[in-house]
């Protein structure tokens, strides 16, 4: 079975306290439009691999696989995995992965479904990337809530360095961030609006990153609707005007120099 997994933008993003050391967390997750695609077939033992050998210490589709034999008591299965998506970016590549492992698994050997709670423990965006679609995230990403949003064009730029995702939660913690309404925020997007976006860990983020704050300045700079994904670094710019988003693609190239370019193509 071939899966096609697609990133993750977090429109806006608040946290809600902590539970058991975990961040709680309210964000509105839309699809990016950038892909790592997954490949996997029945097997004698459980293996994953990429296909430019990386090696990861904390290998989240491995872990997903695992947690799914142990549950349900499945076979073995191989995985082949071509990565598209960038790390460090707070477009949840790993937790892609991990839920296109989790679909897999389910159709090789006939699982009715996947508990979201077993992907949760695992990753915190996982149950997303196992459901997909544009989506109200909460708690510990285990609350999931489809949601409608209008066709919007991104585009998105990740700076060099990435961020640690513990590092930034962590200083986060110390320094706070920006608070937003979610529903407000859904309300406007469904009016035809493009409401500013807004990230409780931009702040933290920009502090370990500073090529954060270079990169929402570039895409304001050209028109776009900017913020942060995620954790960071990437960021991103949105439209929802198919001809706006082709003119102000083009300008943004005059500005990218030292900056991952990703964006659809119109």
């Amino acid at each position: 079975m071939r899966v096609e997994t697609e990133a993750k933008l977090n429109l806006c993003l608040a946290i809600r306290g902590t539970d058991g050391g975990k961040h709680l967390i309210d964000s509105l997750f839309v699809p990016a439009g950038i892909k790592d695609v997954v490949i996997g077939e029945k097997a004698e033992n459980l293996t994953v691999e990429y296909t430019d050998g990386r090696v990861y210490e904390r290998d989240t589709a491995l872990l997903t696989a695992r947690a799914v034999v142990e549950k349900y008591s499945a076979g073995g299965a191989r995985f082949l995995i071509e990565k598209g998506i960038p790390e460090g970016a707070g477009l949840g590549g790993s937790s892609a992965d991990a839920g296109a492992v989790a679909k897999i698994y389910r159709f090789l050997y006939g699982i009715e479904e996947i508990d979201v709670g077993l992907l949760s423990e695992i990753s915190s965006d996982a149950p997303y990337f196992y459901r997909g679609g544009a989506a109200r995230v909460r708690g510990t990403g285990e609350i999931f809530e489809e949601t409608v949003v209008p066709e919007l064009f991104k585009v998105v730029l990740v700076p060099r360095g990435g961020v640690d995702t513990g590092v930034c939660y962590g200083l986060y913690d110390k320094i706070g961030g920006e608070d937003g309404d979610v529903g407000e925020f859904i309300r406007e997007l469904g009016k035809g609006r493009l409401p500013k976006p807004f990230n409780a860990l931009r702040r933290a983020a920009e502090t370990l990153n500073p090529q954060i704050a270079d990169g929402i300045k570039i895409l304001e700079k050209v028109g776009f609707v900017a913020g942060m994904t995620g954790s960071g670094s990437g960021v991103f710019g949105i439209e929802n005007d198919r001809e706006a988003y082709k003119y102000k693609l083009r300008k943004l190239t005059d500005y990218t120099s030292g900056f991952g370019v990703y964006a659809a193509k119109e």
